[in-house]
């Protein structure tokens, strides 16, 4: 017997196999409304890679981080899931500047799908001011806006 046990690469390789993050994949869901989608057989329609990650994005942002204290957002996705992004919502667009690139992060960015969120612009328009930005993932980046009223 060698100083190794013969099964000392197969266990090297299998390390290897288990760190491989998995391909993402969810129902997709009309981006205006939030609803699933179905087929023809009425079936619902599951995206994966890119269109996963925009899909999971789009829930983060539109629902709100869960606050026992003000009996804000939905409890049955935890502490961590969701945005208080409608916290900007009746405020200023000094104010937004100020804290949309921190809530985006903390809402999106979970180092493992989404790494990155950068290319933040904010424009006025009319009653609302809208926040563009690039999200980067491991399937690549996506650019994505998001309004927000202030009044």
């Amino acid at each position: 017997m060698g100083l190794f046990p013969e099964d000392f690469y197969s266990n090297t390789q299998s390390a290897k196999v288990k760190n491989e993050i998995p391909l993402l994949k969810d129902y997709a869901i009309d981006l205006k409304t939030g609803e699933v989608l179905y087929d023809e057989n009425n079936n619902e329609i599951i995206v994966e890679g890119l269109d996963a990650v925009i899909v999971q994005s789009w829930r983060k942002i539109y629902i709100p981080k869960f606050d026992v204290n003000n009996n804000e957002g939905y409890s049955i996705y935890g502490k961590n899931f969701g945005s208080q992004i409608n916290k900007l919502i009746g405020k200023g667009k000094n104010y937004g500047e100020t804290f949309a690139h921190q809530m985006l992060v903390e809402c999106l960015v979970d180092n493992v799908y989404v790494t990155g969120i950068n290319n933040i612009s904010t424009k006025l328009e009319k009653s609302s001011y809208l926040i563009n930005y690039t999200m980067e993932t491991i399937y690549g980046n996506y650019q994505d806006s998001y309004y927000i009223p202030l009044d």
